[in-house]
């Protein structure tokens, strides 16, 4: 479980959600409760983040006008 949960915080972190001094004492706490053997919780930044947004859109076509140029006429 701690490896997913390292992963998670990486991620977080690459992709700027949290800062780099919160991923780092983040990171200590669950490597520290690893070697402890500590079941560890997962990092309250990690809850508090959005969830991904999926497009309700998804599968709909999209026709986009414009006017004939002679490259589509040849």
């Amino acid at each position: 479980m701690t490896d997913s949960l390292l992963r998670m915080l990486a991620r977080a972190h690459a992709e700027q959600r949290i800062d780099r001094r919160t991923y780092i004492v983040e990171r200590r706490r669950l490597i520290d409760e690893a070697v402890a053997g500590i079941v560890s919780q997962p990092p309250e930044v990690l809850a508090s983040a959005p969830a991904a947004e999926i497009p309700s859109h998804l599968g709909d076509t999209v026709h986009l006008t414009r006017p004939l140029t002679d490259f589509d006429i040849e």
